[in-house]
């Protein structure tokens, strides 16, 4: 809070007017202040990196030994009485990344003009650049959006699609995404056609699924939408496979990757889809509104945000990163989250996880004379149905 007060202090204008007899002690201390300015901006990146820590000091040392389960609930906000289900859908962030929320949020307000002028552009590519190295990406390929439909019909609206051209999608798409699609083919497209594919789960074998996949691509085929994980079912699309199948006919390939961040390992590089869309507010500790889209260079000359502002027609990452006035404090969280997720170890949650739910759901399903619908090679290792 000290280096806030003391930014503030640094760009509050001078009560009394310099006199000519102090010009040379004025242009001095003009120099003073430049320098002041640009070891300011200089220093940005360390506070955006550094914000869990310095806001609650010892921070790591204790999330290294956090006992997972009841004991850390105390790291979240959430009602005492209450058993919170369905990260998949929301999540939940911790203590420490409210509080660098709070920070940012509070560092916006004492200078709002300084901050989303000046400070916010380098903060914003510092958080890409830790998001990009978590998801083994490069960071000029990802740009932050507010939610998974967001980045989804940016890419969707971006698209030059002709007169009988087809997308092809999975009956397992999620609602808000079959409705983007149904939009574009049926309202403002009408010439383009909607394919849908019918997956019956629990499916015999990946190589079934893809065989059903490849045999319902036609010469119109023009796109292809697909889930990493279907966000009803948890079941996970076996897009190492799939992917180079829609390559080999030059057909570009949307992901949609909400669910996946936090829950399943990433390397963007190596999974090769043209368009991948994730969230760090399900599984990756972030706050509301913090999300990503990822594009590969061939391809950023063509996507556009949904919205238009003062960067039209520059380039790919600084069309996304001004989108008129917003709250930017969520994105800038990401540093906090992964830090937090890092600190408490990525494979001792992912273990903790996954243990509990293939406890969970057969529990539940041995309670309700039930079956659980996937087998645990098909399903999410944190979702359960």
């Amino acid at each position: 809070m000290a280096s806030m007060a003391s930014h503030a202090n640094a760009s509050m204008p001078s009560s009394k007017p310099p006199s000519g007899a102090g010009a040379a002690d004025n242009g001095a201390s003009q120099g003073q202040q430049q320098q002041q300015q640009q070891q300011q901006q200089q220093a940005i990146p360390d506070d955006c990196g550094q914000s869990m820590t310095s806001l609650w000091p010892g921070c790591r040392n204790y999330l290294r030994n956090l006992v997972l389960g009841r004991e850390c609930r105390s790291m979240f906000n959430l009602e005492p009485n209450t058993i919170f289900l369905n990260h998949n859908a929301y999540g939940t962030a911790p203590k420490p990344v409210m509080q660098a929320q709070a920070h940012f949020v509070n560092k916006m307000e004492m200078n709002p003009d300084r901050f989303m002028r000046r400070e916010c552009p380098a903060l914003l590519r510092q958080a890409a650049t830790q998001l990009a190295g978590f998801l083994h990406a490069e960071p000029e390929d990802v740009v932050f959006v507010t939610n998974a439909t967001t980045g989804m019909n940016a890419v969707l609206q971006s698209l030059d699609l002709q007169n009988d051209d087809e997308v092809l999608c999975l009956n397992l798409t999620y609602s808000a995404v079959l409705n983007t699609l149904r939009h574009l083919c049926y309202c403002t497209q009408e010439f383009v056609e909607l394919k849908v594919v019918d997956v019956e789960l629990p499916i015999e074998s990946y190589s079934e699924l893809v065989q059903q996949v490849a045999d319902a691509i036609t010469p119109n085929t023009r796109l292809a939408v697909l889930d990493h994980i279907a966000s009803t079912t948890g079941f996970v699309l076996p897009l190492e496979q799939l992917i180079p199948i829609f390559h080999a006919r030059n057909i570009p390939v949307l992901v949609d990757g909400a669910s996946a961040p936090g829950q399943l390992p990433l390397n963007l590089n190596e999974l090769g889809a043209d368009f991948y869309v994730g969230t760090a507010y399900k599984w990756l500790f972030g706050c509301k509104s913090c999300s990503f889209l990822h594009v590969t260079k061939e391809y950023q000359s063509t996507v556009r945000p949904v919205v238009t502002s003062l960067a039209y027609g520059q380039s790919f990452v600084e069309e996304f990163s001004i989108q008129g006035t917003r709250d930017e404090a969520n994105f800038l969280t990401i540093v906090s989250a992964l830090d937090f997720y890092e600190s408490v170890g990525v494979s001792r949650v992912f273990a903790h996880n996954k243990s509990l739910m293939d406890w969970a759901g057969n529990y539940l399903a041995s309670t309700w004379h039930t079956n659980v619908l996937l087998p645990p090679w098909q399903r999410a290792p944190f979702v359960c149905n």
